[in-house]
């Protein structure tokens, strides 16, 4: 089909005239773009699927804790210390809990006796111990 008006070698057809060269369908996508893309793929997989069994046997050979010891109360002091010096290590200073400990273990063992007496006054009620 011959385009009147002399255009030149490059030029657009006039609008209304359909040139058939120029009417093309999509390209194919070349082998070495998808051999590329499938092989990338194939990489990426495999190193997914290589870390993945690395990091399982890693777990399974150090991860794993191995199971713990029930835990129960102690109601004694540790290694025959007393419960102010346990009190006293614990807390790393003295507290006053320290000494009412130290009173309160030989009145258990019966070697202090405690004594309670009750003041009264007008307006306040108040607890005296003696320790005997």
């Amino acid at each position: 089909m011959a385009i009147k008006g002399g255009a030149a070698a490059g030029d657009p057809p006039p609008f209304g005239v359909i040139n058939e060269n120029r009417i093309k369908t999509k390209k194919p996508v070349s082998n070495t773009l998808t051999g590329f893309f499938y092989g990338t793929l194939i990489v990426i997989i495999l190193g997914f699927l290589l870390l993945l069994t690395y990091y399982i046997y890693t777990w399974l050979k150090y991860g794993v804790d191995p199971p713990k010891p029930a835990s129960y109360l102690i109601f004694e002091s540790p290694d025959g210390l007393s419960a102010a010096s346990t009190n006293y290590i614990f807390r790393e200073g003295y507290q006053q809990k320290n000494f009412t400990a130290s009173i309160i273990k030989p009145a258990i063992n019966g070697y202090l006796k405690i004594e309670e007496e009750e003041k009264k006054t007008f307006f306040i009620k108040s607890k005296i111990y003696q320790l005997i």
